[in-house]
């Protein structure tokens, strides 16, 4: 197989017989799932198989695959790019584009699979491959933005597909700052509405995405995080506190107060504090003293 792929121009038979391989590996593990040493042997020849290709050329074979109806052919196909975004350098440039390109195809998933795996190692790839690659084109990332941002991922009923959607909105952040100013709108009431479920149902990486977006969005563009957000950011961390949750989370909460004081302005913060000191001081002693 790396022969073929080295030595042809044309790659396409290759990559056909290359999804059939995969396809079949795929479908045999499950018909063998009772024989640990067999399955195992699949996984390995799985692994061997996309780990093989040229990262162009695993892409447009992954791209295939997306359209097989078994969903476990699909996670697999997704899983692989995902694999190979961790690896590629940053001067790979063709490389770089493969992996972008893969981005519609994978917000496709997200957008109509009704799998809810699937859904999650979507999310999880448009993810690295944004936080790894996201500047080189800005215009792939804003399109895929708002998928995530919308009723298929940040909105899903699901807390994993959720907490992987905070975390990628942070990586669009971080990529895009100014032009994600019209997505705040949808998302904020969305990551407050989640906080609070979070500090209910003591859901600690529900919590702990909801902070690191709210950090990661004040640092990118404070000025936009208007007097209405900060106080409703800050009685939830009150609440947040009286919870009693785990230590990690205090740890994020934190470090929203630590971006909070380095990215706003002294005036706007302390209008915010004394705007919620009733509410915190209502929250009992630990509150107050730690807010």
């Amino acid at each position: 197989m790396a022969r073929a792929f080295r030595r042809k121009d044309d790659t396409v038979q290759p990559r056909q017989i290359f999804a059939a391989i995969v396809e079949t590996t795929i479908q045999l593990s499950k018909l063998i799932e009772s024989s640990p040493k067999s399955y195992e042997a699949c996984s390995r020849v799985l692994a061997q198989c996309l780990d093989i290709l040229p990262t162009s050329d695993l892409v447009q074979s992954a791209t295939l695959l997306l359209s097989n109806s078994d969903f476990q052919v699909q996670v697999a196909a997704v899983k692989s790019i995902e694999v190979r975004a961790g690896t590629v350098v940053q001067n790979d440039l063709r490389s770089i584009q493969a992996l972008l390109s893969f981005l519609p195809g994978a917000e496709s998933l997200v957008h109509n699979s009704t799998e809810m795996e699937v859904k999650i190692i979507s999310v999880s790839c448009i993810d690295r491959i944004i936080e790894r690659f996201g500047k080189k084109d800005v215009n792939a990332v804003s399109s895929v933005a708002q998928t995530i941002a919308g009723l298929q991922a940040l909105l899903s009923s699901d807390d994993r597909v959720r907490i992987l959607s905070l975390l990628c909105l942070t990586s669009v952040f971080d990529v895009l700052e100014d032009e994600a100013i019209l997505l705040l709108p949808t998302i904020l009431p969305t990551a407050f509405e989640y906080l609070s479920q979070a500090i209910e149902e003591n859901k600690t990486g529900l919590h702990n995405a909801v902070y690191t977006l709210l950090s990661d969005i004040v640092e990118r563009v404070g000025y936009m995080f208007s007097r209405n957000y900060l106080d409703t950011a800050l009685r939830l961390s009150h609440r947040s506190v009286s919870a009693s949750l785990e230590t990690i989370c205090d740890d994020s909460r934190l470090a929203f107060y630590d971006s909070v004081s380095q990215h706003l302005t002294a005036q706007e913060v302390f209008i915010a504090i004394k705007s919620t000191w009733p509410h915190a001081v209502s929250q009992g002693f630990d509150v107050s003293f730690t807010s």
